[in-house]
This record gives structure tokens, sequence and C-alpha cells, in this order.
């Protein structure tokens, strides 16, 4: 369950207060080469043309006061970013 924006904004520093008063995640992506699969389906879902090697994707999401979130699954995280 994501946080209240108003408890967000009660618990965030001051120095982030003054600077980003409408703040509520700080988003960040990552990759992680992993082994390839030994499904072909699988393989084919987290093969990476551009890096030559099977990867997984991940999404981080952390509120200023440092409440950190881990999601599994970039593309609902994304949409959610974009709308």
């Amino acid at each position: 369950m994501w946080p209240l924006k108003e408890y967000i904004i009660s618990t965030m520093p001051e120095s982030m207060k003054e600077k980003y008063s409408n703040l509520e995640w700080i988003i960040d992506a990552f990759e992680m080469q992993i082994q390839r699969p030994a499904s072909l389906l699988l393989q084919s879902q987290s093969y990476s043309n551009y890096k030559s090697r099977n990867n997984v994707k991940g999404l981080v999401a952390c509120t200023p006061p440092g409440r950190l979130d881990l999601s599994p699954s970039c593309t609902l995280e994304i949409y959610q970013t974009e709308n």
C-alpha cells in the first residue's frame, strides 16, 4: 500500500521540503544479468539484443523519509508513473 501524500510531506526532511515540496517518490530502475533460462519463452522475454545477454529488470521507489518499495514488475510501475 502506498503511503498518503500528507504522510510523506509531514515526514519529509526540512531540507527536502524547501526544494521539492511536491516530491512523493524517488524512482530508479535497475537491470541485472541472469543465467539463460531453460524455457525458450523466458529466454526470449529476458534477452537483451543491446547487451547480448539475458537480464531481469526492476524498479525501486523510495519516499523522502526513506520508505523503500521494490517492484518485481516494471510494467505496472512504469504505467503508474506515466499516469
